[in-house]
């Protein structure tokens, strides 16, 4: 990398007996993260917005779009966290990782929302709709969620670092969404009323 290459230049002209240690990141490298991290904020939070009001639209309620947004926006932060355990750096490439988690989670929570309403037009209590919902969603979202994992899981055959640390972030990350859709989606909807509209 340049820093390498620049720390080599400089210990090759540094004069005899004089020992030079690096530490830290450069002046560029703390800028660049930066402005890749306000763009990430920025890119997440349009997400959200964008998603929250195709939300209210299709299913005219506001407890309807929490319920579809609270499993995803616990998979956000629970991703980039994981990233940052695994040391996965900040690059361009991943900027678009909260917001691939958050349109695949709540594509799964839509399906799911949808089965848990006809459920309860059907007459089902909230329990027994909550039953229902993961008998008719559970093997397609689960058989969805492990397609797009292999996908993103296929890019660690690419030669650039970059793109297969993005296709492994991007794999656990649609892992994380799949999980709290699954476990979060069905306690929010035993415990808050939803109302059974159809949807649009």
């Amino acid at each position: 990398s340049r820093s390498e290459a620049g720390e080599l230049r400089l210990s090759a002209t540094a004069p005899d007996g004089v020992a030079l240690h690096f530490s830290g990141i450069s002046i560029v490298e703390l800028a660049y993260e930066a402005h890749i991290l306000r763009d990430q904020a920025i890119a997440t939070a349009a997400t959200c917005a964008v998603l929250a009001l195709l939300l209210a639209w299709c299913f005219g309620t506001v407890r309807a779009v929490l319920v579809c947004l609270f499993p995803v926006s616990v998979a956000v932060p629970a991703t980039l966290g994981l990233m940052g355990w695994l040391g996965r750096p900040v690059t361009i490439i991943n900027t678009a990782i909260p917001a691939l988690v958050m349109v695949i989670g709540v594509a799964d929570g839509v399906h799911m929302l949808t089965a848990w309403m006809r459920a309860r037009r059907g007459g089902l209590d909230t329990a027994a709709a909550v039953q229902a919902m993961l008998e008719t969603t559970g093997r397609a979202c689960f058989l969805t969620t492990i397609t797009t994992i292999a996908g993103f899981l296929a890019l660690q055959t690419a030669e650039l670092s970059a793109v297969a640390a993005f296709g492994l972030s991007a794999a656990l990350g649609v892992l994380i969404a799949w999980l709290s859709n699954q476990f979060l989606l069905p306690l929010l909807l035993v415990r808050i009323d939803v109302r059974t509209a159809t949807p649009r």
